[in-house]
C-alpha cells in the first residue's frame, strides 16, 4: 500500500515555480502579440482612410465632369481641342490629371505608414518586393465579353490615356503581406 505525501498549503516546490514562470511568459507573449497586431491594424486603417479620401476626390471630380461643370484641377477636365476637320473634340490625359490631384492637399502629404521608406502610390502589389507594402494602387477597369461571359479586369493606367469618356477604376492598397485590399471602385 502506497503512502500518499501531503503537501502543506503555502509551500511551493521547484515544479510550481517552473509552471508559474511558463504561465507568466505565455501571458506576456500574448500581450505583446496582441499589441503588435493592434498597431498593424491601426496603420492599415490609416492607409485605407487615405485611399478612401482619394476615391472620394475622384468621385467628386467625376460628378462635376459628368454635369459639365468647372473641374479643379483643370488637367482632369474634358478640354475641347480643334481636330483637323475643324470639329471640337474633348480630351484629357490621365497622367496629367493624376499628377495634378496627388499634388493637391491633403494627398501631397500622404505618407506610407506601413513602411515609411516606401513610396505612397504604386501600380501593383508584389510579394517578392517589400517596397510594395502600404502602397495605394489605382487600377483601370476594363470590361470584357467572351462567348456569353462578361467580366472586368483591372490593370495599370497607361500614361497618355484619354479621359474623353467616363472611366471606371478601382482604388486598392497593399497590406503588410502584399495582399491587395480593395477600398472602392470609382466612376470618373
Amino acid at each position: 500500500m502506497a503512502i500518499a505525501k501531503t503537501i502543506s498549503p503555502g509551500r511551493l516546490v521547484w515544479g510550481d515555480y517552473v509552471f508559474l514562470s511558463v504561465i507568466v511568459g505565455v501571458l506576456l507573449m500574448v500581450v505583446w502579440v496582441g499589441s503588435r497586431t493592434f498597431e498593424a491594424a491601426v496603420e492599415l486603417e490609416e492607409v485605407k482612410l487615405n485611399a478612401a479620401k482619394l476615391a472620394t476626390r475622384f468621385e467628386d471630380i467625376g460628378a462635376i465632369r459628368k454635369a459639365g461643370g468647372v473641374v479643379e484641377p483643370e488637367q482632369c477636365a474634358n478640354k475641347e481641342v480643334e481636330a483637323e476637320d475643324g470639329t471640337k473634340k474633348p480630351i484629357g490625359i490621365w497622367s496629367d490629371c493624376w499628377a495634378a490631384v496627388v499634388a493637391l492637399a491633403p494627398f501631397n502629404e500622404f505618407k506610407n505608414v506601413l513602411e515609411l521608406d516606401n513610396e505612397t502610390f504604386g501600380t501593383a502589389c508584389d510579394r517578392a518586393d517589400s517596397k510594395t507594402h502600404g502602397l495605394i494602387i489605382v487600377e483601370k477597369s476594363t470590361g470584357w465579353f467572351s462567348a456569353g461571359n462578361t467580366g472586368t479586369t483591372y490593370g495599370p493606367f497607361d500614361g497618355p490615356e484619354s479621359l474623353e469618356k467616363e472611366t471606371a477604376f478601382r482604388i486598392s492598397l497593399c497590406d503588410r503581406w502584399s495582399n491587395l485590399v480593395k477600398v472602392r471602385e470609382v466612376k470618373f
